[in-house]
């Protein structure tokens, strides 16, 4: 049965990997209503954070369980690398499934072994 979760992640993660870039796409057209609507200063603020934290914190966000449709969009309108931001949604994403389905494999262990 393990196998069929490896390729259940597999799936899941190269399709939500899909589903950012198609995001990421989407966004860079809204740049012009983002930076309308945000001031100057706040948006030069999120600029450094994205310097200091790059990819590394788009990984953080993609392997946590927050939705991590806000940080694509983001990216999108700042227009941040692509290649990166990708790798570290793909990378964070597996990460998140794999300890999804390991707690899910391990988890139905546990109920056989109590019920037996």
């Amino acid at each position: 049965i393990w196998w069929i979760l490896i390729i259940h992640v597999i799936v899941i993660v190269l399709s939500d990997t899909l589903a950012a870039f198609i995001g990421y796409s989407f966004s860079e057209k809204l740049k012009k209503i983002f930076v309308r609507k945000k001031k100057r200063k706040d948006i030069e603020k999120s600029h450094k954070r994205i310097e200091n934290w790059g990819t590394l914190g788009f990984y953080i966000f993609a392997a946590s369980p927050l939705p991590i449709t806000i940080a694509v969009y983001y990216a999108g309108a700042i227009k941040y690398r692509i290649r990166p931001f990708l790798i570290a949604v793909f990378f964070g994403r597996l990460t998140k499934y794999i300890v999804y389905s390991a707690a899910i494999y391990y988890g139905i262990e546990v109920i056989r072994y109590i019920t037996l």
